[in-house]
């Protein structure tokens, strides 16, 4: 019977769910979970047909088929060994508006089996849970292992900087579900900012929640800042050394709908960069190295069109990284491998 599922801080869940059928990002209009799941569930010969998958892979690994491509297992016998079997154990079928009827002939060949009805429940908890796992907590500031000039830069993150009036908590952002429960009656818009980068017009921001096109953006959490760049919503700043002095000259285009936190600070160029040495602290090397949690299979990008313009895609590969990590001597590069104390974006004035 159709039941309503309703879990307690499950918005990763409801969002995973999102990008699978739209029709910008990853599918055509109108293509339903259903569908979906009797794709992946039944037609699909091998999950992750063409990637590799390393051996000591942290999750994957006892699946690889490595040194070839993909996993020896289906889909169906994955989600039959992750889920409670209520949820998939049926000879029942389902038509495409979820009713349960009879079907003709073994396996629902005309309509959907119960799994396949469920396929979006399985879809969102498995990436819920799994980004779960993802937590850059072993990084200096939480071991408590900061250097001196880390510690210095605390100091302007938490005063001088006025940083910690959005990076706050220990999620670093005023956008973590602690700091939205915690905020009576509750306000959608907030963690939201409007912090002056680019003009109010160019940029909507956050919609839908009575403060339409007032260029506000969710803030992000720090952790790994040093590997994210460039920053900012648009990308407007390349090294966080030219963050750091964005924020010092109050940002450059600041409006009525601006935080009346952002302004200039006056820092001096100590403090400055005692203050890049901090975010510099917020670094878990498992990430810097993709250890496990953080190893992954090889990764397709599409990354625009070839050097000689024709309409064909550049694709970079990702190799697949086991538990182990990249080794010592293949660290994630910063942006553009730029050295994050490095001065690229003068201000508006000295352009």
């Amino acid at each position: 019977n159709p039941v309503q599922i309703s879990i307690d801080n499950a918005s990763a869940a409801s969002q995973a769910v999102g990008p699978a059928n739209n029709g910008t990002e990853m599918s055509w209009d109108g293509r339903s979970f259903l569908q979906l799941g009797k794709k992946m569930l039944r037609q699909v010969p091998m999950p992750l047909a063409a990637q590799m998958v390393a051996s000591d892979d942290s999750v994957l690994g006892a699946y690889s088929n490595a040194p070839g491509r993909g996993l020896n297992i289906k889909y169906a016998q994955m989600v039959e060994d992750a889920f409670q079997d209520v949820w998939w154990n049926s000879n029942s079928c389902v038509d495409g508006n979820k009713h349960v009827f009879n079907d003709t002939g073994n396996g629902c060949p005309n309509s959907y089996t119960v799994k396949e009805a469920n396929f979006s429940l399985f879809w969102g908890l498995a990436i819920q849970l799994y980004e779960a796992t993802l937590i850059a907590n072993d990084t200096p500031f939480d071991k408590g292992t900061l250097t001196v000039e880390q510690l210095r830069g605390l100091q302007v993150f938490t005063n001088e900087g006025r940083c910690v009036q959005c990076h706050k908590g220990a999620e670093l952002t005023k956008a973590s579900v602690r700091s939205v429960l915690s905020e009576l009656p509750f306000n959608p818009a907030t963690g939201f900012f409007n912090t002056g980068q680019r003009p109010d017009a160019e940029d909507g921001g956050i919609q839908d929640v009575g403060i339409a096109n007032r260029a506000m953006f969710k803030t992000p959490h720090l952790r790994n800042v040093e590997l994210t760049g460039p920053y900012f919503h648009n990308g407007s700043q390349a090294t966080l050394r030219d963050v750091v002095d964005s924020y010092n000259r109050g940002n450059d285009h600041r409006s009525n709908f601006t935080d009346s936190q952002i302004r200039p600070l006056n820092l001096s160029e100590a403090q400055k960069s005692d203050l890049v040495h901090f975010l510099m602290g917020l670094t878990d090397e498992r990430v810097r190295y993709e250890k496990a949690p953080f190893d992954h299979p090889s990764l397709l990008i599409h990354n625009g069109v070839d050097a000689t313009g024709v309409d064909i895609d550049n694709e970079i590969i990702l190799p697949a990284v086991g538990a182990g990590g990249r080794g010592l001597s293949n660290a994630l590069p910063a942006f553009l491998n730029l050295t994050n104390f490095e001065q690229l974006k003068p201000s508006p004035i000295q352009r």
